[in-house]
């Protein structure tokens, strides 16, 4: 019996038969001989690897594609269109009736009508898309097709910065067979392909395994991410099965893309050795010596990997970079652990702003008096001691910096930069030059290196969330409680002390990093 499941192909079937003459005896062997060409029905189209490009606002509609329905019996199918986010979310369903075999196209108008619940308007985000066709003929189960793999998935998903112009995409492929190809491309924010396909390698790993490091694939792009926008720039992951012996058309399908996503930003991170000036102006603050340069270098890279939720569990990576780009291509690090002093400090944070992208301000070390922080320098003359709320002989103000409508989020991990909690003092002055949230501490840190260290990273964390764990960041005031919490477990806790008679937060307490 010839069925429905037989591959594409041309069968060849041969029938041997003998016979017997009544008193003549047997005849035969005799051979016969003849040629089957199956053609059950597939879907295909030469857009598979094409990315739905849509922006309403930009006018941005680039979401048409073809296909073709191929088989040797004429006849009425079934055809189902889905198209997803390029993170893997259906956005819009259709069933569309169509004789096969034939050409066809489709274009997508935006809508949206699967997720729950849609948009008001029911129109799609502006973003990128992919499509899926399903078909079905007359006998559902074996005289059905789908465009995409059903046996290779994109899954763990990375991007990290090494140095300006140079990221890491990092991806685990799960499969039972290693993928015949992979591939990455970087969109900017106006949707535009601005690097890739880069190729990568292919190993994969079945979909119970726990990855190990030797699991992650990854492939290097030279890009530059410097466009000033809300919007973010997509790196988007591409795979091609290796099954074209259990496929009937023999083909290697292409997987659902999955996206790593860039919030693009910034992070100046600053954290020194005070132990080498122990007669500088605020040494009279604290008696703890300490050294917060490691606690910077954690936080800078701890911000690199941002937990971004989207609809339906889905969660994507953001970051902010230790670096900027300035004109003539000049490169600043934001990654401030020298001692240059606080004119350093401001003209870090004017340079980076100057971008127009998003930024945090975290500072480790000390201060005093709810207005300042202090500064390590060996020109204290022309570098300055301070940073606070106004400027003086020794200190740098707040008011010699741009105007901070972009920053996100301000943490001050010292003794003493705010007296309350709603941090009156440093944190609500960098809010009024137009930071959306500022966090301060209103009482003298004390306790060794690793309990203060804990206490700063544990806001990050906070803030940050887990991607692994698939635990989206939290809000400023999430962070500062966590935070506070921290702090509080090995000094007050018996005392009843609460993690706000400790943390103060000035502007927008609901303020996230995405």
């Amino acid at each position: 019996m010839i069925g429905f499941a037989m591959h594409n192909t041309s069968y060849r079937i041969t029938v041997q038969w003998r016979y017997g003459v009544y008193m003549k005896g047997p005849r035969g062997p005799f051979q016969t001989s003849i040629t089957i060409n199956v053609q059950s029905l597939v879907v295909t189209s030469p857009d598979e690897t094409k990315v739905l490009r849509w922006d309403p606002v930009r006018g941005t509609a680039d979401t048409s594609f073809s296909y073709s329905l191929e088989c040797a019996q004429r006849k009425w199918c079934q055809v189902k269109v889905s198209i997803y986010s390029t993170d893997g979310m259906k956005v819009y369903e259709e069933w569309l009736e169509k004789l096969a075999p034939g050409s066809y196209s489709f274009t997508w108008d935006g809508s949206v009508n699967v997720v729950p619940p849609p948009p008001p308007d029911r129109k799609a985000s502006a973003g990128l898309y992919v499509f899926d066709l399903d078909v079905i003929g007359i006998a559902p189960g074996y005289d059905e097709d789908w465009l995409r793999s059903r046996a290779l998935r994109v899954g763990e998903h990375e991007i990290e910065p090494l140095a300006p112009q140079l990221y890491e995409a990092r991806y685990i492929l799960r499969s039972g067979r290693d993928a015949s190809g992979t591939w990455v491309e970087v969109y900017d924010p106006k949707l535009q392909r601005i690097a890739g396909p880069a190729s990568g390698p292919t190993h994969a790993i079945s979909e119970s395994a726990v990855p190990s490091e030797t699991d992650w694939n990854s492939v290097r792009l030279g890009v530059e991410l410097q466009y000033a926008s809300d919007q973010p720039y997509r790196f988007v992951f591409w795979a091609r099965d290796n099954f074209p012996d259990y496929d009937k058309a023999h083909r290697k399908k292409v997987a659902l893309t999955n996206q790593g996503v860039i919030d693009l930003g910034w992070c100046l991170s600053a954290g020194f050795n005070f132990k080498r000036y122990p007669n500088a102006p605020w040494s009279r603050w604290t008696a703890v010596e300490l050294d917060s340069t490691a606690i910077a270098n954690e936080i800078i890279s701890m911000v690199q990997r941002v937990a971004v939720p989207r609809q339906q569990g889905v969660i994507l990576q953001g970051f902010y970079k230790r670096h900027v780009e300035l004109p003539g291509r000049q490169k600043e690090d934001l990654l401030y652990t020298y001692e240059g002093g606080a004119v350093t400090f401001r003209d870090k944070i004017n340079k980076a702003l100057q971008t127009g992208q998003f930024g945090l301000i975290s500072y480790v070390g000390h201060g005093g008096h709810g207005n300042f922080i202090g500064f390590p320098t060996q020109d204290p003359e022309n570098e300055k001691w301070l940073f606070g709320i106004t400027s003086s002989p020794n200190c740098i103000g707040l008011d010699q910096l741009l105007p901070l409508g972009k920053i996100k989020v301000v943490y001050l991990g010292a003794c003493y930069t705010c007296t309350d909690k709603s941090g009156t003092g440093l944190p609500q002055a960098f809010v009024r030059r137009g930071a959306r949230a500022a966090v301060g501490w209103h009482v003298d840190l004390k306790g060794n290196y690793n309990h203060l260290r804990n206490t700063h990273i544990t806001f990050w964390k906070a803030l940050v969330g887990d991607i692994s764990a698939k635990r989206p960041g939290g809000t400023v005031s999430e962070a500062a409680k966590a935070a506070g919490e921290a702090y509080r477990s090995q000094w007050d806790q018996l005392r009843g002390y609460q993690w706000y008679d400790y943390v103060g937060i000035a502007g927008n307490a609901a303020e996230r990093l995405y």
